[in-house]
């Protein structure tokens, strides 16, 4: 049997004849020298395909939802559900902390937070609020809080930005429908003078928000981005970067995200949007496909999109949703391959994941639910979203020879055999194939094939007499709740003259 290429992220095209490569619940695995034989010693492939992490149950934030905030606090968790400012303990047990009031409570689907030393700084837009934690004796001598405390800041100056974020001891928040940003005083979220902001002047465009990475300030726009440092001004202590200004702006604020020293962001300009960016130290390089733009094209809009970034062994994910789209994505920076992250709706099917928003604490990566106030851990030794189904799908390449008929006598998927559970679902978990021979349009009905009960590691996952085809597309899917792992695929074809 002759090996083919079958591991690769997602590559549907807006036409399946050109490629009808999926991706979905799996992500590629780099290996410098693996077991086949094309390895070049020094030099990294595309080896396997391994699982998104599943959902596992961690804690329950209220009983309205969704969680629209989640935010690591020197140890400490906190979550936003309905106008509540929760503290989620290690152990799972929570602690309501604040309640915004109804007067100023705002239908946003998302809460901002950032904090500095001593202070928690969230707002929705319409009012921000700072959670204090009681202060030892020695503080509150000094003017500190005796018992903590969640208060809404009251200050003149303050603009309410609807996304805030740290840096030097300062919080930062740009001021909505301008192209101003604004600093509080040092170390204190309480105090904000009307006149310590500055504005974005590359371009005549309003900012979007801003986002600190390694100390810079990246004010983001309609149309442009540019950075800031600390340069220890007298009046105003951040100035542009000389240089440093990127004609590319921002379609959706909430897009924003730091991950592997640079800066993700959805963009738009003067000539579109729905291309994916990430830095190169002050140029913005494309990281979306052709098939992935064509895809974001289709969603009604865009402008809703929010991101996040995780990491796992190893491997340093930027997670990108779309909720009018009802789809979202990983793109691992790693290997440099996108692939699509699902969650399977008992009712409905098919559809956006529910991660709504994420942060790592007590040593794990938790994300709120977009539907219910639930916290859950992302666990790469969990094979299911909370107890429902994850489906993990690969189609592959085009197969041809010149559109010449071929024989199909067999197709084979190198999976990790013997992953059956000891119980329940999975017990024997099977892979389904299917094959398109008209370019991805229409497909054959699903054949079956055993991944091996536990400890049958010696399996084969075969399919036999296949047909004919001038072009065929492969494609499996697996839905038990079982590590799935693909290494490889092999046909064994015999070709026609004709």
């Amino acid at each position: 049997m002759a090996k083919i290429p079958f591991i690769g992220g997602f590559g549907s095209t807006r036409s399946p004849n050109a490629d009808a490569q999926r991706c979905i619940n799996l992500y590629c695995e780099e290996d410098m020298m693996g077991k086949n034989s094309e390895a070049i010693p020094g030099q990294s492939y595309l080896a396997a395909l391994y699982p998104t992490p599943g959902m596992k149950f961690f804690a329950s934030a209220g009983a309205s939802g969704p969680v629209t905030g989640l935010h690591e606090f020197n140890g400490m968790c906190f979550a936003f559900v309905g106008r509540d400012l929760v503290e989620i303990f290690s152990n799972g047990s929570i602690s309501v902390r604040g309640t915004i009031p109804s007067s100023v409570a705002s239908s946003a689907s998302r809460i901002s937070m950032a904090h500095n030393d001593h202070q928690l700084l969230l707002t929705n837009g319409k009012a921000g609020f700072i959670w204090e934690p009681a202060m030892p004796s020695w503080v509150t001598s000094a003017g500190g809080p005796q018992t903590a405390s969640f208060a809404r800041i009251t200050t003149a100056g303050y603009s309410h930005g609807p996304i805030t974020d740290y840096s030097d001891g300062f919080f930062l928040t740009n001021i909505a429908g301008t192209s101003q940003w604004q600093i509080s005083g040092i170390q204190q979220g309480f105090d904000w003078n009307p006149v310590n902001y500055t504005s974005a002047e590359g371009a005549p465009d309003n900012l979007v928000r801003l986002i600190v990475n390694h100390r810079e300030i990246w004010a983001l726009g309609e149309q442009s981005v540019e950075v800031y440092y600390n340069s220890g001004g007298n009046y105003f202590p951040f100035d542009r970067i000389q240089g440093a200004f990127l004609e590319t702006g921002c379609a959706a604020p909430w897009s924003a995200a730091k991950m592997d020293s640079a800066v993700f962001w959805l963009g738009k300009d003067q000539r579109g949007q729905g291309l994916v960016f990430r830095t190169n130290a002050y140029t913005p390089q494309v990281i979306s496909t052709r098939a992935l733009e064509a895809r974001f094209a289709s969603y009604t809009d865009i402008s809703d999109a929010f991101a996040f970034t995780f990491q796992m062994f190893g491997h340093q994910f930027y997670a990108l949703i779309f909720p009018t789209g009802n789809e979202s994505w990983l793109y691992d920076a790693s290997t440099q391959q996108w692939t699509q992250w699902e969650y399977f709706d008992p009712d409905s099917g098919p559809a956006r994941h529910r991660a709504n928003c994420s942060c790592f604490c007590f040593g794990k990566q938790l994300v709120g639910d977009s539907k219910t106030g639930r916290i859950y851990e992302l666990s790469p030794d969990t094979y299911t979203d909370a107890g429902q189904t994850i489906r993990r799908v690969r189609a592959g390449r085009h197969m041809h020879n010149e559109r010449k008929r071929l024989f199909h006598r067999a197709f084979e998927v190198d999976f990790e055999f013997g992953v059956g559970t000891s119980s329940g679902d999975g017990i024997n978990p099977q892979a389904m194939m299917r094959y398109s021979d008209d370019g991805g349009h229409t497909w054959s009905s699903e054949l079956w094939a055993p991944l091996g009960q536990q400890g049958q590691y010696k399996g084969r996952a075969r399919w036999r007499c296949l047909g004919y085809s001038r072009d065929r597309i492969y494609e499996v899917t697996v839905t038990d709740p079982v590590n799935v792992v693909i290494v490889g695929a092999y046909v064994d074809l015999a070709p026609s003259a004709t």
